[in-house]
C-alpha cells in the first residue's frame, strides 16, 4: 500500500531540547510500522535537516525548500507557542507529488496553515476512490499575544465532506463551547456527507461519530510516557485500516490501540499489526445514539 502524508515536519522545543515532531512525522512513522510504503511532502530546511536524517532510510521524503521548519514550544505535551512559522506548501507541489505517487491513502496533516485546500483538487482525489484523512489542528491554530489559540473558520465545513475521516481534539472543534452542540452538528454532518469524525477528549477518552451514530471509548488503562502525537497516530492507523476495507468503527478501534501503544512507548518502535490485533477484543466502547 502506498501512503502519502502532506504537512510540515516540525521542530519541538522541550525546555530547550530540540526534537523532530509534527503530525506528518507521527503519522508517517506509524504507517511505516504497519508496512506501508510511505511518502511525505514537507518543508525541509538546512537549518534543521539533521533532526530528520534517520527518516530518509524508512520514508520517501519529498522536500519543499524552506528557510526554516515550524518550531513549536511544547509544555505539558501541548504546543503553546510558535517560534518559527516555516513555509506554506504550494498546491502545485501537492498536485505534482500526488500525481507521481498515486497513493492508496492520502493524509493531510497540517501543523500551522501550511496546506492550501482547493476544492477542484479534492474533487479529483475523491473520484480516485482512495481513503482520505484530515487532522484539523493545523487549520484551527492561530497566534494571539504570542500564544497558540484555536479559532474556527466555517470554511472547514466546506472541505470536511471530501474526507473519509477527520480527527481533532475537542478544543479544536471550536465552532461552539457547548459539547452537546458540537456532537449534534458533527452527527448531522456525518449523516449527510458520510464523513467519520474522531473527537479526542484527552484523559476523558474518545468519541467517534460515524454516519449519525455516536460511540464513546473509555480511556485505556495505559501508563503514559508522552501524549505527544497520540491523535496523529490515531488518525493515521485508523485511515490505514479503512484503506484495508475495515469500517470506520473497526478502524478506529485499531487506531485507538495504536495511540495507546505510542503513549506508553519510550522508544521509536511503537507497535505492529500483530500487537494491535491482540488487543482488539479488549477495547471498551459504548454506542450512545
Amino acid at each position: 500500500m502506498k501512503c502519502l502524508v502532506i504537512g510540515n515536519f516540525t521542530v519541538d522545543d522541550l525546555n530547550g531540547y530540540l526534537n523532530k515532531g509534527g503530525s506528518s512525522y507521527y503519522s508517517s512513522w506509524s504507517l511505516a510500522q504497519l508496512g506501508c510504503n510511505v511518502h511525505v511532502l514537507t518543508s525541509i530546511s538546512e537549518k534543521y535537516r539533521e533532526l530528520y536524517r534517520e527518516l530518509y532510510s524508512v520514508i520517501n521524503i519529498w522536500e519543499y525548500s524552506c528557510p526554516s521548519n515550524p518550531v513549536f514550544v511544547i509544555k505539558n505535551d501541548k504546543a503553546i507557542a510558535l517560534k518559527e512559522r516555516g513555509c506554506r506548501i504550494s498546491l502545485n507541489k501537492v498536485i505534482e507529488v500526488y500525481s507521481i505517487v498515486k497513493p492508496d491513502l492520502l493524509l493531510f496533516t497540517p501543523v500551522f496553515n501550511e496546506v492550501e485546500f482547493n476544492e477542484d483538487f479534492l474533487n479529483r482525489v475523491l473520484k480516485d476512490s482512495i481513503v482520505t484523512g484530515l487532522e484539523i489542528h493545523g487549520l484551527t491554530r492561530d497566534i494571539v499575544d504570542s500564544e497558540i489559540v484555536n479559532k474556527w473558520s466555517d470554511d472547514l465545513f466546506n472541505i470536511f465532506k471530501y474526507f473519509k475521516i477527520v480527527h481533532g481534539n475537542i478544543y479544536e472543534y471550536c465552532f461552539s463551547n457547548n459539547f452537546i452542540e458540537i456532537i449534534s452538528v458533527l452527527r448531522d454532518y456525518s449523516t449527510k456527507h458520510g464523513t467519520c469524525f474522531q473527537i479526542s477528549m484527552d484523559e476523558a477518552g474518545l468519541y467517534l461519530i460515524d454516519r449519525g451514530i455516536v460511540y464513546y471509548f473509555k480511556p485505556a488503562n495505559t501508563h503514559i510516557v508522552s501524549k505527544i502525537g497520540a491523535g496523529d497516530v490515531l488518525l493515521a492507523v485508523s485511515s490505514f485500516y479503512m484503506s484495508r476495507r475495515y469500517n470506520c468503527l473497526e478502524s478506529t478501534i485499531r487506531g485507538f490501540i495504536a495511540s495507546n501503544y505510542k503513549m506508553a512507548s519510550r522508544d521509536s518502535s511503537w507497535f505492529n499489526e500483530n500487537c494491535i490485533e491482540e488487543c482488539v477484543d479488549k477495547i471498551e466502547y459504548t454506542k450512545l445514539i
